[in-house]
This record gives structure tokens, sequence and C-alpha cells, in this order.
């Protein structure tokens, strides 16, 4: 679901389509999008502003099994974690016609296709909601930054989002097709075009999977390993790296102004990220040297060195571990 680098083209749609979304569930219309608007959407999904609800049936040729889903998504890895249980509840339904047929001729093997049950829904998500007063107080620039990942702060940023399938259900029909119609080309080659081949490859890895051998234990050749052998320990206490004093300042400092930590970055709001640039700026360091600092801070809060609070840390805390 991501479209990143600079697409200028598609700047003015991002803004007419973040201000005209809804922040209650409303019926999407995407082919009556522009192809540039259909991009935009794309982007805003991406960048986790926007969550799209879709409706399908699932229907595997010469199967009479069919699966219905509702699922919504968000971010870049939404639609995947949505399809999750969709390829479990499939599977279950398949698998024995799939490994029975998967090695036939190229025309008679699986295939899986969608078709829509319900239009498509969209609405705001809390980031969504938040870019779009910033568009209305003049922040246009960043939003525009943060939606097409075009500057360096934002370059090759991931937004994973969430996804789930709302509903799943497995049906038996009486009729068994030999054949799908295609009617609707744009939704083949579209969004349900991507569930869809989401789910072939996911099926196809899930049969690779159940056909493949065990793996043997082995060892290298001419190598003897004794029985009963210790797992190999590290020597010394497993603490933080030890700093200079004034490194230790700088950390001091630095995660005190950074008073939201976040174990992953991907759980950033957007306004999250924009702060976290510019404590960086403010003490002059780059955001890969902020999160390697929250990220040590962080592993070591865990074990119970540091206070959960890096505004109540004191140098006296740190000294321990000065050179």
């Amino acid at each position: 679901m991501s479209d990143w680098g600079r697409e200028a083209e598609v700047e003015g749609d991002i803004q007419q389509l973040l201000r005209s979304a809804p922040e209650r569930w409303s019926v999407l219309d995407v082919d009556a999008l522009t192809a540039n608007e259909q991009k935009a959407l794309r982007l805003l999904t991406a960048a986790g502003m926007v969550e799209r609800r879709f409706s399908m049936r699932l229907s595997l040729i010469g199967h009479p099994v069919r699966i219905d889903v509702t699922a919504t998504a968000t971010g870049d890895h939404g639609l995947a974690e949505a399809m999750g249980p969709v390829l479990r509840k499939s599977w279950d339904a398949w698998q024995e016609f799939w490994n029975t047929h998967r090695d036939g001729p190229e025309d008679r093997r699986p295939k899986v296709f969608c078709e829509k049950t319900e239009p498509e829904m969209w609405r705001l998500t809390e980031d969504g909601v938040l870019a779009k007063k910033d568009l209305d107080t003049g922040k246009v620039k960043t939003v525009l930054d943060y939606v097409l990942r075009q500057s360096p702060v934002f370059y090759g940023m991931v937004v994973s989002g969430h996804g789930r399938a709302e509903r799943l259900e497995a049906t038996r029909e009486s009729h068994v097709p030999s054949q799908v119609e295609v009617t609707n080309l744009n939704e083949i080659t579209g969004s349900l075009g991507a569930f869809a081949e989401i789910v072939q490859k996911g099926l196809e890895k899930l049969a690779e999977a159940s056909s493949a051998p065990p793996p043997q234990p082995h060892a290298s050749v001419g190598t003897k390993v004794p029985a009963n052998t210790p797992p190999k320990t590290r020597r010394g206490k497993r603490g933080p790296k030890r700093l200079s004093l004034k490194e230790a300042w700088r950390y001091l400092t630095v995660l005190q102004a950074w008073s939201g930590i976040q174990e992953r970055n991907q759980k950033l709001s957007m306004r999250d990220r924009v702060r976290k640039v510019q404590v960086a700026e403010k003490h002059n360091i780059t955001v890969r040297e902020l999160d390697a600092m929250l990220g040590w801070y962080a592993k070591h809060r865990g074990q119970g060195l540091f206070p959960d609070d890096p505004r109540t840390l004191s140098m006296g805390e740190l000294q321990q571990w000065f050179e």
C-alpha cells in the first residue's frame, strides 16, 4: 500500500482528499476518482491517515467453499496484517484441493479470485484528523513531506499501521463454477486484485511448507559434540556501555528533552515524529543518534537500571557508567 518518493503532481489531490475525508465510516466510490486521486488515496492510506474497509468474497475455481471477508486496513503493513486470519481460514477450507492440484497443468492449478460484495468505505484515522488540522493552520509542507516521504526527515520511513478481519465466514455453494466471469476489470487489477494476490502467494507458501520434509539434525564433518555441553555465556555484567562525562551529560539533556520514550518508532504519530526531529536538531544530533539513545535507555530501563521517566534521571544515576 505504499507509494514512496516525491510525487509533486498529486500534492493538490492529497490536500483535497484529506480535507474531504470523513471522520465516520462513509461509502467511497474509488472508480469515480481520477488516477491521481487514487494515487493520493493510496499514499494517505500508507501514511496511516486514512483507514479503508473492504468487503469481498474469495473463491477458488473448482471448489465449492467461498470465503466472505470484511477487512479494514491503514498503514504500510495494515493490509497484510488484516489478511493473516483470512489466509488461515482459506487454507483450512482449501488445503486438500490445493495440494491435489498444485502440480497439475498450468491452467488447472489453483487460482484465487476476489469479488466485491459491498461498497468500499473510508474514514480518517486519529493521525488523519490531526493532519487535517495542520493543513488548516498552514502546516501544509510538513503534512506533504510526511505523506510523500520526500524530505530527509521522513525518507524511508515505515508507518506500520494496523489491519484486521472484522468478518470472516466460509460458506459451501451447491454450484461449483468452472470459471470466473470478469465483470469489473478495475476490481481485478485494483485493491481487490491486491487482496487476491496476497491470498494466492500466502497459500502457495503454506503449500510449500506443508510438503517440505522436516529438517534433519546435523553436525560439522569431523567434529564431535560432547553430550550435555553447557551453553556459552557472556562474562561480566551486561549493563549499559560506559560513558564519558561529556557523553553522559549529552544523554541526560537529550533524554530529558524527549520525555515521550517510544520503544518502536512505527508507533509514533506524525506529530511525535516531527517533535523527535526538532529535539534532534536542537541538540545538534541526527535522528538516528537520538533513536540509538532512546533504544539504549529503554533497554536498560527494562532491566531496572534507570527510572521509567527520563526527566527524573540524575547525573548521579549515570555516574556509575562514566569512564
